[in-house]
């Protein structure tokens, strides 16, 4: 549409422009007739000029029309103009040659001068009719143009709008299908598939392992409140048979008064030590934990863990091995005590009786590390990388071994507290290391310091 716009657009300027030159053709012409026939006004050379320029602006004049013709009639007019212009200047020179005077020309010189007149007067007159329909053509294409381009306007915004309600529906029908899985959410498994936008999928499959971790999590709660309720049961049993014992005095002696007092004391202990655990978790969790870390001796620590280990557990020979006899470093005492004998204490329980328990303590100048390996039951791989998760427990201790799962959980974070780190080694039958770096502090000169753990979750 375009094309034929310029098209016609191109016919119309150029029929124009044919008007223009035929008009300078009748211009040019008039005044050489004028110029031959006037008898004194200007010199001859004067007026033998003027005359050239005439004939020459008629011959440029006449090949621009003839180049402007865009049809074979065209052109033939265009011809018969030239033809008839240079009859007209022929039989002026013809004449002037014969010696024919000036004022006897005019007779013989007005006929050819008519006639070429009359050709471009029709030259002029086809240009103008085509002109004329050339602008009504493009008065037609633009109204047609118009109608054209409301009429693709109209279908665009049709289309626009179908493409829209096709988007809404692409974009939103995931949405409502995630907002509605969301909230019918039970903690059962979301579907795995939902569909839509990369964006939709990547915020469902957030959504999958929130979810996730909302089940494992309700999971290992149930599992604590388990623990906890069995780990509570099994003291309390005890103190209230202890009671019950020392109630009926007909039965009982001083000894068994004092073996009943002892049993109670432990149990009280027991709980006392399950109670500061929670407590501890709660601590850590709301993120209010207090150290009082000084530089201290950790050889001397361990020696106390393990002579207290070592009389505890007879079945068990727990080994001190130290190149050096002191490695200081600054950390919580009572904190750091914590920690170790939770590791010693789980390494009892997880070992045959017989087994070998070794804690090795090193330094390379920069960090102090110690570690405590077993020769007990390992944790399986599939269990290895949750296990300082809190309430997290193995598949195969859930059942034969007493305890919540918040000991190795309590532990990382409290070496975390102090700057360091907590690993673990282990494969199912071969036993577990448990590694603990900490920052050492070597020349033994810093001040006591207390801090506030703001962060230990992180």
């Amino acid at each position: 549409m375009s094309s034929l716009h310029a098209d016609v657009t191109k016919k119309m300027s150029d029929s124009i422009a044919s008007i223009d030159a035929a008009q300078a053709i009748e211009t040019n012409l008039a005044t050489h007739r004028r110029q031959s026939l006037l008898k004194d006004i200007h010199s001859d050379e004067e007026r033998k000029q003027r005359l050239q320029d005439s004939e020459r602006n008629l011959g440029v004049k006449i090949k621009q029309i003839m180049q402007l013709s865009d049809s074979s009639d065209e052109y033939q007019l265009a011809k018969t103009v030239e033809k008839d212009v240079d009859g007209y200047l022929d039989n002026y020179k013809s004449l002037r040659q014969k010696g024919v005077r000036r004022e006897n020309l005019y007779e013989d010189v007005s006929e050819r001068y008519f006639l070429a007149s009359d050709s471009i007067k029709t030259l002029i007159d086809a240009n103008v009719v085509q002109a004329h329909q050339m602008e009504s053509q493009a008065q037609e294409y633009s109204a047609f143009g118009r109608t054209l381009v409301f009429a693709v306007g109209g279908l665009l915004i049709f289309s626009l709008l179908i493409l829209m309600l096709g988007f809404r529906f692409l974009v939103y029908s995931p949405i409502r299908r995630l907002h509605k899985e969301i909230r019918a959410f039970d903690y059962s498994s979301p579907s795995l598939e939902i569909g839509g936008a990369k964006e939709i999928q990547a915020i469902h499959g957030t959504f999958k392992d929130l979810a996730s971790r909302l089940i494992r999590q309700r999971d290992q709660q149930l599992v604590f409140l388990s623990a906890v309720a069995h780990d509570l049961r099994n003291p309390i049993g005890a103190i209230q048979m202890s009671i019950e014992l020392l109630n009926d005095s007909s039965n009982s002696n001083q000894q068994e008064r004092v073996q009943m007092l002892q049993i109670i004391s432990r149990q009280v202990a027991q709980l006392n030590g399950l109670i500061e655990d929670l407590l501890d978790t709660t601590r850590i969790e709301s993120g209010h934990f207090e150290l009082k870390k000084t530089p201290q001796d950790l050889i001397s620590l361990l020696s106390e863990a393990v002579q207290l280990f070592s009389s505890y557990s007879k079945n068990h020979k727990i080994v001190l091995n130290a190149k050096d006899k002191s490695i200081f470093s600054e950390f919580d005492h009572s904190r750091m005590s914590q920690v170790i004998n939770n590791l010693l204490s789980n390494a009892i329980k997880y070992s045959p009786k017989g087994g070998v328990i070794r804690v090795d303590v090193r330094n390379d100048k920069v960090n102090a590390y110690i570690s405590i390996t077993d020769s007990g039951i390992g944790i399986s791989p599939e269990d290895l990388p949750h296990i300082f998760e809190p309430f997290r427990r193995t598949k195969t201790t859930q059942q034969s071994i007493p305890g919540v799962g918040l000991g190795l959980s309590t532990a990382l974070k409290i070496i975390k507290a102090h700057g360091g780190d907590l690993q673990v080694d282990s494969s199912l039958e071969m036993g577990s290391t448990f590694e603990i770096r900490l920052p050492g502090n070597f020349n033994c000169e810093g001040r006591k310091s207390s801090e506030v753990f703001n962060d230990i979750s992180s």
